[in-house]
């Protein structure tokens, strides 16, 4: 229990910033993914562990540009909290990728 806990006040530490402009903070991973897909219509695009064994998922809507980014932690009693840490726009794959095109003036944004 020690261990998620510490987890978690690292995570809002590292992201506090970040979290002031993601729309939702935590809940279950179903939950949280449930919402990044049905809101934002994103899809997800990676996944990563990290070396203390929290898993890193990023959704991304290409069509628009938006993402968002799930860090899921998981308590030594097997559950688990998902948290929004971070999400925004111009999202692409590469540097090579050319950024979408604002319709109304023709400017990337």
């Amino acid at each position: 229990m020690k261990s998620i806990l510490f987890s978690a006040i690292l995570i809002f530490s590292i992201f506090l910033p970040q979290l002031a402009n993601a729309e939702s903070a935590c809940s279950t991973h179903d939950n949280m993914t449930n919402f990044v897909i049905e809101h934002h219509n994103q899809q997800l695009e990676s996944v990563a562990k990290t070396y203390n064994g929290q898993l890193v998922e990023t959704f991304v809507n290409h069509k628009t540009t938006t993402w968002s980014v799930l860090v899921t932690t998981f308590a030594d009693n097997g559950q688990k909290i998902t948290c929004i840490v971070s999400d925004g726009d111009s999202y692409y794959r590469n540097f090579s990728t050319k950024p979408v095109e604002n319709e109304e003036n023709g400017d990337p944004t």
